[in-house]
């Protein structure tokens, strides 16, 4: 079993949120929330883990979408 990673977990909730999945953006605001009220991420890390979440959100999907052939 691999411990929890709330870094990580923001990330892919940013980026799922990003697509449009309504679970992932309920995940993203109780990991804000969580934050804020018992610490679990920085201001710091919250801010390095949205850009991150829009490094990959670039590198991934826009240049899978730009990328197709049609």
């Amino acid at each position: 079993m691999l411990p929890r990673n709330y870094y990580q977990a923001y990330i892919w909730s940013n980026i799922a949120a990003a697509a449009g999945d309504e679970l992932s953006e309920s995940m993203r605001a109780g990991l804000l929330a969580a934050s804020m009220e018992h610490g679990v991420l920085s201001g710091k890390q919250i801010s390095q883990a949205q850009d991150r979440a829009s490094e990959i959100w670039i590198e991934k999907v826009s240049k899978g979408i730009l990328g197709r052939k049609n």
